[in-house]
């Protein structure tokens, strides 16, 4: 909702400015706009489709952060998040055109690899973590000094590898949250100044899934847990009022 285009009248082809109602509007949805034109008065009004675009409502959150379960116990939408919380949050940074650091002011082409930069690191620091785990019970069953020295130092690299991964986790999740409520005018609730990175830290899977669904509209839209965004149906655009947009120095200030 809020986001505008250009509409064209059958007819006379007067061009007009159509504001998307509350609630949004998804692929092949069709919406009903009055149009105070003098001429038209007492005429059908005009039908307006929107062709691979969709708008989410602004103002406020679609539902609530406890609504994962909305679509059912298996959805993408509850068991991405709870999978692999990062790359669910990939998938929304794609659709929100964002890159794998959260940034906005990126070429296409860098925010159109979102999902695949994301996919590409878990599974590095998965082998990563594989590899020292094995190290660490191999070390473990030799009781030398030599051994017990190195046992620490493995338990030291993987608890930084394990600690960074995390605060990548955290700093996706709060800034992509951040750029949403920006975007879509959506206002803070609780802890006021740090609600982003409060509930990214306390709550990430349920935020990410709410994330997830603000963005698509999954009782019209396919969930698919390996797509790039995704969704089942190709890529659907989100779209909304650019002149909302953020610049990155703005978020960084506000969210460090």
């Amino acid at each position: 909702a809020g986001f505008q285009f250009n509409a064209q009248l059958e007819g006379n082809g007067e061009i007009f400015k159509v504001t998307v109602p509350t609630g949004g509007v998804r692929e092949g949805e069709e919406m009903t706009i009055f149009h105070s034109h003098p001429d038209l008065i007492g005429s059908s009004c005009s039908e307006v489709q929107i062709a691979g675009k969709y708008a989410p409502p602004t103002g406020y959150w679609k539902d609530g952060l406890l609504g994962c379960c909305n679509h059912g116990p298996l959805h993408p939408v509850l068991c991405c998040p709870l999978l692999c919380v990062q790359i669910a949050t990939a998938q929304v940074m794609q659709r929100m055109k964002l890159t794998w650091l959260a940034r906005s002011d990126q070429p296409e082409k860098i925010y159109n690899r979102t999902t695949r930069t994301v996919v590409y690191l878990v599974f590095f620091v998965f082998a990563i973590d594989l590899m020292l785990s094995n190290l660490f019970h191999h070390l473990g069953d030799d009781d030398t000094s030599s051994s017990s020295t190195l046992l620490k130092s493995v338990q030291i690299v993987d608890a930084f590898f394990g600690l960074i991964f995390f605060g990548y986790t955290i700093f996706i999740v709060t800034k992509a949250r951040f750029y949403m409520r920006r975007v879509f005018d959506i206002p803070e609730k609780r802890c006021h100044g740090c609600e982003d990175f409060c509930v990214s830290f306390w709550c990430t899977c349920c935020t990410v899934s709410q994330m997830t669904r603000h963005t698509a509209d999954y009782s019209s839209d396919n969930g698919d847990y390996c797509s790039s965004t995704g969704l089942a149906q190709g890529d659907v655009e989100v779209v909304w009022d650019r002149s909302k947009l953020v610049n990155d120095s703005f978020i960084a200030s506000e969210i460090v």
